[in-house]
């Protein structure tokens, strides 16, 4: 290693002009003329007869050391900085960082720059195992640097998604495009080390494998459209309930990456589907109706139309109890003998309903029942109409909405509705359809 010492050493620098004296005086030179002092001593004084090829293995091994433990103590100061943010009440920017352990990998880059700088004082600047050494030292610290800076973009989106989006859009493609790139680059680079070749031109001849690339990832191009599609027309978010007709997919979106939807349905499965899926096919998305704060109840029971008919004097005062009728048959009552029509644009209407028939005052009662109802908006449309007659009777179709969102407090109104219909249909002398028992024997 006498290379280093005398003034014939010939450092790896493609430059004719380069200045001996000032590389002399540079912090890396004067670290490797240390360790070579060093190794030289230790070798007399265990009595080891000079050998170029053991002062050069040996001081390897000394810079992989120096570079390592430098490497493990400011990894070590990364982590206890990460730690002390919470300190500084930046819960979320240090969850965040210790997440994507930022300047944990950061921190990576600098044991391959130090090996970088010292390793070339092992050996002359002809030697084929110190351009070896320095291509694959050189491609180490190229990854290093790519995933730190992937690590990075990591974070900052993992900022933007927890302070920024706050609507929750299907943003998630546009980092891993951003990350696949600089791997890309990362890639080339590596590739121009190796062979010795401008990164440049291989960046020119680019052109001729788009086609490949374009198949290659074509799924991972769909995905990236599509999410922008679904971001920048609010057509989907994470956490937005969705139903995708002719797939499984029928629940809440767990997560929409660069190639894959995730729907964890109502029984706690998962269903995956290509983002380009939603946007090539119709899906229904429930987001409206929770931001509403209303749910629709649109359902029909069958009443027999062998049990429609007048109402009789009797039937109509026995109705006259019921709280909610009262008044509605008075008014009717003083409406008919004073020839009085109602109509659809009458103000002097009372509600969605008549006396002529038991099944027009049942339809008045239940319009009044939902009027009066805690759990029915009152703000929201709401109808009693008789649907098509059937061969299972006529239907009574209840339309409204509930001031429920959730399923659970929503089925319960819609049973507790449903189970009143079928209670109060006898009192107005109505019979709900239902089949013969004889046919199911």
């Amino acid at each position: 290693m006498q290379n280093i010492i005398n003034k014939n050493y010939k450092p790896i620098v493609i430059n004719n002009t380069f200045n001996l004296k000032y590389m002399t005086n540079l912090p890396p030179y004067r670290i490797a003329h240390v360790i070579i002092e060093f190794i030289d001593s230790v070798l007399k004084k265990c009595g080891i007869q000079h050998n170029e090829t053991i002062d050069e293995f040996i001081y390897i091994l000394i810079v992989i050391g120096i570079a390592y433990g430098i490497g493990w103590s400011i990894s070590k100061i990364a982590v206890l900085i990460t730690n002390k943010m919470r300190w500084f009440k930046r819960v979320s920017l240090s969850s965040a960082v210790q997440a994507e352990k930022t300047l944990l990998k950061v921190s990576k880059i600098i044991p391959p720059l130090i090996f970088l700088s010292l390793i070339q004082f092992a050996f002359n600047s002809e030697s084929i195992v110190l351009s070896a050494i320095i291509k694959i030292a050189a491609i180490y610290l190229i990854i290093t640097i790519v995933s730190a800076i992937n690590d990075f973009l990591g974070f900052l989106w993992r900022r933007y998604d927890e302070i920024g989006n706050t609507q929750n859009h299907p943003l998630k493609g546009l980092p891993q495009i951003a990350k696949g790139a600089v791997w890309l680059i990362g890639i080339i680079i590596m590739v121009s080390v190796i062979v010795n070749k401008s990164p440049l031109a291989l960046f020119t001849g680019l052109g001729a494998f788009a086609a490949v690339v374009m198949l290659v990832f074509k799924d991972s191009i769909l995905g990236l459209v599509a999410g922008i599609q679904l971001s920048q027309n609010d057509m989907l978010r994470v956490g937005d309930w969705i139903i995708v007709p002719g797939t499984p997919a029928n629940g809440i979106v767990a997560d929409v990456s660069l190639t894959v939807v995730k729907v964890r349905n109502w029984d706690n499965t998962l269903a995956m589907l290509p983002p380009y899926t939603l946007v090539s096919a119709s899906f229904q998305n429930w987001r409206t109706m929770y931001e509403s704060g209303h749910r629709q109840i649109n359902r029909s029971y069958n009443i027999s139309s062998t049990s429609i008919h007048s109402p009789s004097d009797a039937l109509l005062e026995s109705l006259k109890n019921i709280p909610l009728l009262r008044d509605y048959i008075n008014k009717k009552q003083a409406q008919s003998k004073a020839g009085i029509i109602e109509n659809t644009r009458n103000t002097q209407g009372i509600v969605n309903g008549t006396i002529d028939t038991n099944l027009g005052i049942f339809r008045a009662y239940l319009t009044l029942y939902l009027q009066h109802h805690p759990f029915i908006a009152q703000d929201a449309f709401l109808l009693v109409n008789e649907l098509a007659p059937t061969a299972q009777g006529i239907p009574i179709r209840i339309y409204c909405y509930t001031t429920f969102t959730d399923w659970v407090s929503h089925e319960s109104v819609q049973s507790e509705i449903f189970e009143h219909i079928a209670l109060m249909a006898p009192v107005f002398e109505l019979e709900i359809f239902q089949f013969p028992n004889h046919i199911y024997y």
